[in-house]
């Protein structure tokens, strides 16, 4: 077992995948966190490898999609908060299968944005006095995954992950966002 102080860099960024809303369901940059973490690895005996992590970062400098703030090329928050991370890995049989879950959540704070109804066009992109729209952005990130080993270093992988986010303006109404990814893939590990 490993205790430690850790930084984080996450990204993630959809594009438009629905041609009913026409809206692209999640954006998140974390370019600067910092956390402590623990990491845990179990063997026994060549017959499986547990391996597990939970992580809690700060988030000092973080990105959430806006559904409102549309100013010059941005439609971001920046935003700072906290994350939670953790997981678990399990190996059986000497690398043939393994099955893994994870699990991330992000709170982010918009903390200063221009009201509801502040006239955009008569104010220069370059001076903006605000951080995007004044809200609180959850953003969760679950993912199940299986590979199993079919010559040498070539599995063959299934993954499921499952994308939320949930944001809570003060000027306009709750939205809320859900998708979800199914993955079946050759994968090479080195």
């Amino acid at each position: 077992m490993s205790i430690g102080l850790y930084q984080h860099f996450d990204y993630y960024d959809s594009d438009t995948i629905s041609e009913v809303s026409a809206k692209c369901p999640y954006k998140l940059g974390i370019p600067a966190s910092l956390g402590c973490g623990i990491m845990f690895r179990d063997i026994e005996r060549n017959r499986w490898v547990l391996d597990a992590y939970l992580h809690s970062n700060a988030v000092i400098l973080g990105s959430v999609l806006s559904d409102y703030y549309q100013v010059d090329e941005r439609n971001y928050n920046l935003a700072s908060g906290f994350s939670i991370k953790g997981g678990a890995n399990m190996v059986f049989n000497r690398d043939k299968f393994s099955a893994s879950l994870s699990h991330a959540y992000y709170r982010l704070f918009t903390w200063k944005g221009y009201h509801q109804y502040s006239d955009l066009d008569n104010i220069s992109y370059k001076v903006l006095d605000a951080q995007g729209d004044h809200s609180v952005a959850s953003f969760i990130v679950t993912e199940a995954r299986c590979d199993l080993k079919l010559w040498r270093k070539l599995y063959l992988t299934l993954s499921f992950t499952h994308y939320m986010r949930s944001t809570h303006y003060r000027d306009f109404g709750h939205i809320k966002s859900s998708s979800m990814a199914t993955r079946l893939m050759l994968t090479y590990k080195l």
